[in-house]
Protein backbone atom coordinates (compact mmCIF):
# COMPACT_ATOMS: atom_id res chain seq x y z
CA UNK A 1 0.00 0.00 0.00
CA UNK A 2 1.08 3.55 -0.77
CA UNK A 3 0.08 6.37 1.19
CA UNK A 4 0.55 10.16 1.51
CA UNK A 5 1.61 11.31 4.86
CA UNK A 6 -0.04 14.75 5.52
CA UNK A 7 1.60 16.34 8.76
CA UNK A 8 0.57 19.23 10.56
CA UNK A 9 2.65 21.86 8.86
CA UNK A 10 1.47 20.65 5.28
CA UNK A 11 -0.71 23.08 3.14
CA UNK A 12 -1.07 23.46 -0.63
CA UNK A 13 -0.46 27.49 -1.74
CA UNK A 14 -3.49 29.40 -1.85
CA UNK A 15 -5.38 26.06 -0.86
CA UNK A 16 -5.32 25.09 -4.41
CA UNK A 17 -7.31 21.61 -4.25
CA UNK A 18 -6.17 21.09 -8.11
CA UNK A 19 -2.62 20.56 -6.75
CA UNK A 20 -3.66 16.96 -4.92
CA UNK A 21 -4.59 15.88 -8.89
CA UNK A 22 -0.63 15.53 -9.41
CA UNK A 23 -0.18 12.87 -6.52
CA UNK A 24 -1.13 9.76 -8.65
CA UNK A 25 0.55 6.99 -6.43
CA UNK A 26 -1.19 6.66 -3.23
CA UNK A 27 -3.54 3.86 -2.15
CA UNK A 28 -4.43 5.92 1.09
CA UNK A 29 -4.10 9.43 2.99
CA UNK A 30 -3.48 9.75 5.89
CA UNK A 31 -3.21 12.95 8.07
CA UNK A 32 -2.41 14.24 10.77
CA UNK A 33 -5.06 15.15 13.55
CA UNK A 34 -3.02 17.80 14.37
CA UNK A 35 -3.47 19.54 11.03
CA UNK A 36 -5.22 22.50 11.05
CA UNK A 37 -6.58 22.39 7.17
CA UNK A 38 -7.46 18.83 6.38
CA UNK A 39 -8.54 15.17 7.59
CA UNK A 40 -8.99 11.58 6.25
CA UNK A 41 -12.08 8.87 6.42
CA UNK A 42 -10.77 5.47 5.16
CA UNK A 43 -7.73 7.23 3.72
CA UNK A 44 -9.44 10.04 1.36
CA UNK A 45 -8.66 13.80 1.98
CA UNK A 46 -10.76 16.08 3.54
CA UNK A 47 -11.14 19.51 4.29
CA UNK A 48 -10.85 20.57 8.00
CA UNK A 49 -14.77 20.08 8.63
CA UNK A 50 -15.21 17.26 6.03
CA UNK A 51 -17.86 19.30 4.25
CA UNK A 52 -15.45 19.08 1.14
CA UNK A 53 -14.22 16.38 -0.55
CA UNK A 54 -10.10 17.02 -1.79
CA UNK A 55 -9.26 13.56 -2.90
CA UNK A 56 -9.71 10.41 -3.78
CA UNK A 57 -6.35 7.78 -3.83
CA UNK A 58 -5.74 7.32 -7.21
CA UNK A 59 -4.90 3.44 -6.75
CA UNK A 60 -8.14 2.77 -4.55
CA UNK A 61 -10.21 0.33 -5.47
CA UNK A 62 -13.70 -0.84 -5.77
CA UNK A 63 -17.22 1.14 -5.08
CA UNK A 64 -16.87 4.32 -2.64
CA UNK A 65 -19.99 6.09 -0.99
CA UNK A 66 -19.41 9.28 0.17
CA UNK A 67 -20.19 10.80 3.51
CA UNK A 68 -23.38 13.03 4.57
CA UNK A 69 -21.39 15.65 5.78
CA UNK A 70 -19.90 16.53 2.45
CA UNK A 71 -21.57 19.39 0.12
CA UNK A 72 -19.00 19.92 -2.35
CA UNK A 73 -16.59 17.61 -4.33
CA UNK A 74 -13.63 19.46 -5.03
CA UNK A 75 -12.19 19.97 -8.30
CA UNK A 76 -10.33 16.93 -9.92
CA UNK A 77 -10.83 15.01 -6.40
CA UNK A 78 -11.45 11.77 -8.73
CA UNK A 79 -9.14 12.60 -11.59
CA UNK A 80 -7.48 9.57 -12.66
CA UNK A 81 -8.95 7.14 -10.82
CA UNK A 82 -9.68 4.39 -13.08
CA UNK A 83 -9.98 1.47 -10.26
CA UNK A 84 -13.08 3.15 -8.91
CA UNK A 85 -16.23 1.31 -10.14
CA UNK A 86 -18.92 2.69 -8.09
CA UNK A 87 -19.95 6.21 -6.43
CA UNK A 88 -23.13 6.96 -4.18
CA UNK A 89 -23.13 10.89 -3.94
CA UNK A 90 -25.52 11.81 -0.89
CA UNK A 91 -28.46 14.50 -1.11
CA UNK A 92 -25.67 16.55 1.05
CA UNK A 93 -23.86 17.40 -2.03
CA UNK A 94 -24.48 20.84 -3.71
CA UNK A 95 -21.50 21.33 -5.83
CA UNK A 96 -18.88 18.91 -7.89
CA UNK A 97 -15.40 21.16 -9.11
CA UNK A 98 -14.45 20.79 -12.34
CA UNK A 99 -13.00 17.77 -14.11
CA UNK A 100 -13.52 16.19 -10.53
CA UNK A 101 -13.96 12.67 -12.31
CA UNK A 102 -11.90 12.72 -15.03
CA UNK A 103 -10.78 10.00 -15.85
CA UNK A 104 -12.59 7.64 -13.96
CA UNK A 105 -12.71 5.24 -16.74
CA UNK A 106 -13.63 2.36 -14.88
CA UNK A 107 -16.96 3.88 -13.52
CA UNK A 108 -20.17 1.84 -14.19
CA UNK A 109 -22.97 3.25 -12.15
CA UNK A 110 -23.57 7.14 -10.39
CA UNK A 111 -25.61 6.84 -7.52
CA UNK A 112 -26.97 10.69 -7.01
CA UNK A 113 -29.27 11.09 -4.41
CA UNK A 114 -30.12 15.13 -4.31
CA UNK A 115 -33.68 15.77 -6.48
CA UNK A 116 -31.67 18.97 -7.14
CA UNK A 117 -28.94 17.92 -9.55
CA UNK A 118 -25.50 19.41 -7.87
CA UNK A 119 -24.32 22.18 -10.07
CA UNK A 120 -20.78 20.88 -11.80
CA UNK A 121 -17.84 22.32 -12.96
CA UNK A 122 -17.45 24.88 -9.61
CA UNK A 123 -14.39 25.43 -8.77
CA UNK A 124 -13.80 28.01 -5.06
CA UNK A 125 -9.84 28.55 -5.38
CA UNK A 126 -8.80 28.54 -9.03
CA UNK A 127 -6.27 32.21 -10.44
CA UNK A 128 -6.43 33.96 -13.21
CA UNK A 129 -4.09 31.58 -14.64
CA UNK A 130 -6.29 28.52 -14.10
CA UNK A 131 -9.73 30.57 -15.51
CA UNK A 132 -8.47 31.54 -18.78
CA UNK A 133 -7.42 27.60 -19.13
CA UNK A 134 -10.28 26.05 -17.85
CA UNK A 135 -12.27 23.82 -20.39
CA UNK A 136 -15.97 23.72 -20.52
CA UNK A 137 -17.63 21.73 -18.22
CA UNK A 138 -15.59 18.54 -17.74
CA UNK A 139 -16.84 16.84 -14.74
CA UNK A 140 -17.19 13.43 -16.18
CA UNK A 141 -14.75 13.58 -19.11
CA UNK A 142 -13.67 9.84 -19.73
CA UNK A 143 -16.30 8.58 -17.83
CA UNK A 144 -17.67 5.52 -20.14
CA UNK A 145 -20.67 6.24 -22.31
CA UNK A 146 -22.18 2.92 -20.72
CA UNK A 147 -21.89 4.29 -17.31
CA UNK A 148 -25.44 4.24 -15.55
CA UNK A 149 -26.57 7.30 -13.59
CA UNK A 150 -29.15 6.76 -11.11
CA UNK A 151 -31.28 9.47 -9.66
CA UNK A 152 -34.33 9.84 -7.07
CA UNK A 153 -38.14 9.43 -8.70
CA UNK A 154 -39.03 12.81 -9.18
CA UNK A 155 -35.42 14.01 -10.64
CA UNK A 156 -34.96 12.37 -13.66
CA UNK A 157 -35.92 15.06 -16.00
CA UNK A 158 -33.94 17.33 -13.96
CA UNK A 159 -30.79 15.67 -14.28
CA UNK A 160 -31.55 15.48 -18.00
CA UNK A 161 -31.60 18.64 -18.89
CA UNK A 162 -28.95 19.75 -15.96
CA UNK A 163 -25.55 21.15 -17.15
CA UNK A 164 -22.91 18.14 -17.27
CA UNK A 165 -25.60 15.69 -16.25
CA UNK A 166 -27.26 15.30 -19.49
CA UNK A 167 -23.90 13.56 -20.82
CA UNK A 168 -25.44 10.53 -19.74
CA UNK A 169 -27.59 8.65 -21.93
CA UNK A 170 -27.86 5.49 -19.20
CA UNK A 171 -29.89 7.41 -16.38
CA UNK A 172 -32.20 5.27 -14.04
CA UNK A 173 -34.45 5.45 -10.50
CA UNK A 174 -32.94 4.40 -7.49
CA UNK A 175 -36.15 2.40 -7.40
CA UNK A 176 -34.97 0.56 -10.55
CA UNK A 177 -35.43 -3.39 -9.75
CA UNK A 178 -32.90 -3.72 -12.72
CA UNK A 179 -29.91 -2.33 -10.30
CA UNK A 180 -27.84 -4.95 -8.85
CA UNK A 181 -25.87 -3.15 -6.41
CA UNK A 182 -26.05 -0.67 -3.91
CA UNK A 183 -22.90 1.17 -2.02
CA UNK A 184 -24.87 3.77 -0.02
CA UNK A 185 -23.78 2.07 2.97
CA UNK A 186 -23.40 5.31 5.45
CA UNK A 187 -20.07 5.90 6.28
CA UNK A 188 -18.88 7.68 9.11
CA UNK A 189 -15.89 8.86 11.36
CA UNK A 190 -14.51 5.84 12.82
CA UNK A 191 -14.09 7.37 16.34
CA UNK A 192 -17.88 7.87 16.15
CA UNK A 193 -18.67 4.73 15.13
CA UNK A 194 -17.04 3.35 18.21
CA UNK A 195 -18.66 5.44 20.19
CA UNK A 196 -22.08 3.91 18.86
CA UNK A 197 -21.02 0.46 19.62
CA UNK A 198 -20.20 1.81 23.21
CA UNK A 199 -23.06 3.22 23.63
CA UNK A 200 -25.33 0.07 22.08
CA UNK A 201 -22.69 -1.93 24.80
CA UNK A 202 -23.32 0.01 27.60
CA UNK A 203 -27.66 -0.22 27.29
CA UNK A 204 -27.67 -3.59 26.96
CA UNK A 205 -25.07 -3.91 30.09
CA UNK A 206 -27.60 -1.38 32.18
CA UNK A 207 -30.90 -3.21 30.81
CA UNK A 208 -29.45 -6.23 32.22
CA UNK A 209 -28.42 -4.71 35.63
CA UNK A 210 -31.93 -3.45 36.29
CA UNK A 211 -33.78 -6.49 34.89
CA UNK A 212 -31.83 -8.92 37.77
CA UNK A 213 -32.35 -6.08 39.88
CA UNK A 214 -35.56 -6.06 39.71
CA UNK A 215 -35.70 -9.61 39.78
CA UNK A 216 -34.05 -9.76 43.36
CA UNK A 217 -36.88 -7.14 44.45
CA UNK A 218 -39.43 -9.73 43.72
CA UNK A 219 -37.82 -12.30 45.02
CA UNK A 220 -37.61 -10.79 48.30
CA UNK A 221 -40.95 -9.56 48.48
Amino acid sequence: MTALNIDPEFTVAMRRYSEFSKIVNETYIDVSMDSPFYSSIDGVLFDKKQTTLIKYPAKKHGAYAIPDSVTEIGGWAFKGCISLTEIAIPNSVTEIGRGAFDGCTGLTKIYSLNPKPPKTGTHKWETIHDHANRTMNNVFKGVPDTCCLYVPTVAIDAYKSASGWGKFSCIKLLTDKSQTYNPLVRICNPYRCSQKVAFRWNAIFLGIFFYRAMHLYEMRQ
